[in-house]
């Protein structure tokens, strides 16, 4: 997205602090904003998508990228049941 005024910086995307483990997003980082519950990873950027339901865990794993440890997303499975 980039701003309608002139000069203006292109809108940042939020820096990813969780990692996907399992599932079809196995791997990926993306960005989360609450400590609890599930939430949805979209595979795509697009906003059609209903995403990948991730449960929120305790764990948090180091990578030499970034100074804070990610927080650990562990696949929910099937969505069937929502």
């Amino acid at each position: 997205m980039v701003s309608g005024i002139p000069g203006a910086l292109p809108a940042r995307r939020p820096k990813p602090n969780a990692i996907c483990v399992g599932g079809p997003c196995d791997g990926m980082l993306t960005h989360i904003e609450q400590d609890v519950g599930v939430v949805r990873v979209r595979l795509k950027p697009d906003l059609q998508t209903r995403g990948v339901r991730y449960r929120i865990t305790a764990g948090r794993v180091h990578h030499p990228s970034c100074n804070a440890p990610f927080v650990v997303l562990s696949w929910a499975g099937d969505d069937a049941g929502d």
